[in-house]
């Protein structure tokens, strides 16, 4: 059995603050403790606030790729529904990225960290100011490591976690439907039933980018099925990639 145990009560992270003690202090205030084979699961928000990698936007001068973009991602932002970035927060995510992949109502970029995601993980949430942003930890592995020791003398297993969108994560399901429709009206096909051809539609195009298992059937043969693509189902590593 797995229990997922948020704990309530942890203060807000400032400069060097000890973020191992601060848990430890926590899980005692939440009259829990650690066993062994529990695992820590920690938002990179407060290792970030932690490290100081807090910039205000106000300091931040978009350069001309910055304004571009802001130019082109505004009014698809607009027609989604979605915050929009302002050049400088633009700027924040060029400078964090090695490579910008796509841009529209979100921007899709490769950190210089190796990772796919939203806004170069660019964090606004629970940080003091409208105009404060977080960046990603410089190494999470290395901070990771930091803390599996704590002071009980017990060994802990950390994950460091980068903050999911789940909106994004549901327009995945809404370009499927997107895709679906084209197909259906390019080829003029009716179906007896259009969500179970929809579900299959959805699994083809799953295993055609590359996102399945490879398994036996009952005779034997080698196959692939497509992986669920649910939120609460995948890895942090599928999510971003």
């Amino acid at each position: 059995m797995i229990n997922i145990i948020g704990l309530q009560g942890i203060p807000l992270i400032k400069l060097g603050d000890n973020i191992a003690s601060i848990i430890l202090e926590t899980i005692k205030d939440n009259n829990l403790s650690l066993e062994d084979g529990d695992i820590l699961v920690i938002a990179q928000t407060i290792i970030s606030k932690s490290e100081g990698l807090i910039k205000n936007l106000n300091e931040i001068k978009p350069n001309e790729e910055a304004i571009e973009i802001y130019e082109k991602s505004t009014p698809k932002a607009k027609s989604a529904g979605i915050p929009l970035k302002t050049p400088e927060l633009i700027q924040a995510i060029l400078d964090e990225s090695k490579e910008i992949i796509k841009v529209e109502h979100v921007i899709i970029t490769e950190t210089k960290h190796g990772f796919i995601c939203a806004n170069a993980g660019i964090d606004k949430s629970n940080v003091d100011g409208d105009d404060k942003i977080t960046l990603l930890a410089r190494n999470p592995d290395i901070e990771a490591e930091k803390m599996t020791r704590f002071k009980t003398g017990l060994t802990f297993p950390v994950d460091i976690k980068q903050s999911r969108n789940q909106k994004f994560h549901g327009k995945v399901f809404s370009f499927f439907t997107y895709c679906f429709d084209y197909w259906q009206e390019k080829n003029r096909l009716e179906f007896a039933d259009e969500s179970k051809q929809f579900d299959y539609f959805r699994k083809e195009l799953t295993k055609i980018a590359g996102f399945y298992n490879q398994v036996f059937d009952l005779r034997g043969n080698f196959t692939i099925e497509a992986k669920s693509l649910a939120f609460g189902s995948m890895s942090q590593d599928e999510f971003e990639s």
